[in-house]
C-alpha cells in the first residue's frame, strides 16, 4: 500500500488550478478500493470530531453539476478521522465543516492515483469571506461565481457591482470562476488568500494574481500617529514576497488600487525579474496614522497589459515635489527626474557610477576626486529656493570616506542652500551639515549638523520653514538650533545662478567619496511625521507595507 502526505492548500501538487485557462478533471479508472484517509483538528491541536468532510473532485462546478451524486461524505469519528472510497482516480478537494463550531478547512490538489492515499492532518480555522468585484459585462440573471471543485458559490441577483462568496476556508484559494446557466465559466482570478473572519476582494478579471498590501502604521509598523496625505508609499518586490513568472517579464502588468478598486498611480523603478528584485512607487491618498487594517491591492499576470508605470502622477508637483532622482542612469546616461518638471540630471564625468547598490535598488557612487551629476536649467528654477522659504530636501547617503575639507552632497552650492559632508578640519568636524546662506538680517551661514557614520545608509532630510530648519538623520531630528557663521567678505551675496548638483560643486570641488541615492525636491516643509513615515517605509527591512 503506498502512502501519500499532501499539504494543507497546496498548489502546486497536482494539475488543479494550475492554469487558469484549463479546467482540471477528476480522473478516469474505475476501482472501488481507492481509499483516502485523515484526520481533522481543531485550533487547540485536538482532534475534531463530529466534522463533515466532503471528497470533492477537482473539476466540480457547484452551480451545473449534481449534488452529492459527485461528492462523497464522511463525518469524523472521536479521533477527527475520515474515510472515504471511490472508483475514480484524478484530482480532488477535500472540504470540511464542523458541525457546532462553524469552523471549515480545505485541503486541494489531493490526486487519487494509488491504493490508498493518505492525507496529512489538517486544522479547522474560523471561515473568511471574498468579495468578488464584478466585469461591467456579468450577467445579473443568471450569473454566478464559485470556488472550482469546492461546493463554494454565490448567485447574482442584482447590479450591485459585486458578489460575495461567505463561509471560504482560511488560506490560499487557487481560483475564483464566474459563470452563467448557457455558457462555458471562466476564471476570474488566481491565488486569492484569505484570512479568518476578514474579506479578501477580488477585481479586475484581466489580470490573474492579486495580492493585499496592508500599511502598517502601529508601534509594531511604523509607528507614526498622523494620517499622511498623497503619499508615494515604496513597494519592495523580492523571491520572498512574489513570483517574478505570475508577471510580464518587463513588469508592465502591475497594478496597484484601493480596496474599493479605484486605481492607484504608481511608478516602477526597477524591474529586474532575472534576479528577482524589483522597486515600485505607489501613490496612496491617505495612509492612516496608527492602522494596521488598511490595505491596498497589487494586480499582476496580464501578458497583454501596456505599462502603466507614471512617476509623473505619483510624484506630482502640486503636492509639493519639484524633483525626484531615483539615481538610476537611464540609456542615454541621464539620471531622470520622475517629476512633470523633468529636472534631469546629467553625469559630468564616468567615475559616477549610476549602476552601484543603492538604499533603494540602483544608486549613483562618486570616486572622490571626480565627477558630479548636474541637474541642467535649475538656476532659475523651482529649486532655487528664497532666503527664509518653505522647502525640504532629502537623500540616502553612504559616505565611505571623509577629508579634511567639505564634501559637497546635494543642492546649489556654499552660497545657496546644500547638504554636506564636513570634514576634519571643520568645527565641530565629521558632521552631516545643511546650510543655507543668508543676507538678512545678517549675512552668511545658517547651519544645522549631526554627526556622520560612514559606510552605512543613512536617511538625511533638511527642513526650511522660514525662519526654522530642522536636519534629520534617519527618522531623528537631530538639529533644529543651529550655528550661525558670520561673512565678512562683501563680495559674497546669496548665488541664485548656479544649477543644482550632486556629488560636487558646479566647477568642481568639494568631491564627495560615497554613494547617494532617491534625492528629492519639495517646495513644502514636510512634517516629522512624513520624514518618519518615509524613513520607516525606505529602510531596507521595511515597516510600513506587510504582504498578505
Amino acid at each position: 500500500m503506498n502512502l501519500r502526505n499532501l499539504s494543507i492548500l497546496s498548489v502546486c501538487a497536482a494539475i488543479l488550478f494550475a492554469q487558469c485557462t484549463k479546467t482540471p478533471m477528476a480522473g478516469g479508472s474505475d476501482n472501488p478500493d481507492f481509499k483516502v484517509a485523515g484526520v481533522i483538528m481543531d485550533a487547540t491541536g485536538e482532534p475534531a470530531p463530529n466534522t463533515e468532510v466532503m471528497l470533492v473532485p477537482g473539476s466540480y462546478n457547484p452551480v451545473l453539476d449534481p449534488g452529492l451524486a459527485a461528492i462523497i461524505i464522511d463525518t469524523t469519528d472521536a479521533f477527527g478521522e475520515y474515510r472515504f472510497s471511490t472508483n475514480k482516480t484524478g484530482a480532488y478537494n477535500i472540504q470540511a465543516f464542523h458541525l457546532y463550531k462553524r469552523t471549515r478547512l480545505l485541503i486541494t490538489g489531493v490526486s487519487i492515483a494509488t491504493d490508498t492515499t493518505r492525507v496529512s492532518a489538517a486544522t479547522l480555522t474560523i471561515p473568511g469571506t471574498i468579495k468578488v468585484m464584478l466585469p461591467p459585462d456579468i450577467d445579473t440573471v443568471n450569473g454566478y461565481v464559485y470556488v472550482l471543485g469546492t461546493t463554494l458559490k454565490s448567485f447574482i441577483h442584482q447590479n450591485t457591482g459585486y458578489a460575495f462568496i461567505d463561509s471560504v476556508p482560511t488560506g490560499m484559494i487557487p481560483a475564483i470562476y464566474l459563470g452563467r446557466h448557457d455558457s462555458v465559466p471562466y476564471c476570474f482570478r488566481n491565488n486569492i488568500t484569505v484570512t479568518s473572519s476578514d474579506t479578501a476582494i477580488t477585481a479586475n478579471g484581466a489580470w490573474r494574481f492579486s495580492r493585499l498590501l496592508y500599511l502598517n502604521t502601529t508601534p509594531s509598523g511604523a509607528s507614526v500617529g498622523a494620517n499622511e496625505m498623497n503619499f508615494p508609499v515604496l513597494v519592495r518586490l523580492t523571491k520572498d514576497n512574489f513570483d517574478f513568472n505570475q508577471a510580464q517579464a518587463s513588469g508592465n502588468d502591475l497594478r496597484f488600487t484601493k480596496s474599493d478598486n479605484t486605481p492607484l498611480p504608481c511608478e516602477i523603478e526597477r524591474w529586474d525579474a532575472a534576479n528577482g528584485m524589483a522597486e515600485a512607487w505607489v501613490k496612496v491618498d491617505t495612509v492612516y496614522g496608527n492602522d494596521s487594517s488598511h490595505f491596498i491591492l497589487m494586480y499582476f499576470g496580464n501578458s497583454i497589459a501596456a505599462s502603466g508605470s507614471n512617476g509623473v502622477a505619483v510624484f506630482d508637483t502640486a503636492n509639493g515635489f519639484q524633483a525626484v532622482l531615483h539615481m538610476i542612469q537611464s540609456g542615454n546616461g541621464k539620471v531622470l527626474d520622475a517629476t512633470a518638471n523633468h529636472y534631469d540630471g546629467v553625469p559630468s564625468n564616468t567615475t559616477v557610477n549610476g549602476t552601484a547598490i543603492g538604499a533603494i535598488g540602483v544608486g549613483c557612487n562618486f570616486s572622490g576626486s571626480l565627477g558630479n551629476i548636474q541637474l541642467t536649467g535649475t538656476a532659475h528654477s523651482k529649486l532655487s529656493f528664497p532666503q527664509y522659504g518653505t522647502y525640504t530636501v532629502s537623500a540616502w547617503i553612504k559616505a565611505d570616506t571623509l577629508f579634511s575639507n567639505d564634501q559637497h552632497l546635494v543642492g546649489k552650492g556654499g552660497l545657496q542652500y546644500s547638504l554636506r559632508a564636513k570634514g576634519s578640519s571643520s568645527s565641530p568636524p565629521n558632521m552631516f551639515s545643511f546650510e543655507e546662506y543668508v543676507e538678512t538680517p545678517l549675512k552668511g551661514l545658517d547651519r544645522r549638523l549631526s554627526p556622520i557614520m560612514l559606510s552605512a545608509w543613512k536617511y538625511v532630510v533638511a527642513v526650511r520653514n522660514g525662519t526654522s530648519a530642522y536636519l534629520y538623520v534617519d527618522d531623528i531630528c537631530t538639529d533644529s538650533t543651529g550655528i550661525f557663521y558670520g561673512d565678512n567678505n562683501p563680495a559674497n551675496s546669496r548665488d541664485s545662478s548656479s544649477d543644482v548638483t550632486i556629488g560636487s560643486l558646479i566647477g568642481g570641488g568639494l568631491h564627495f567619496n560615497g554613494s547617494i541615492d532617491e534625492v528629492r525636491f519639495l517646495s513644502v516643509p514636510q512634517s516629522p511625521d512624513w520624514i518618519k513615515m518615509c524613513y520607516m517605509n525606505q529602510r531596507p527591512d521595511d515597516k510600513l507595507v506587510i504582504f498578505r
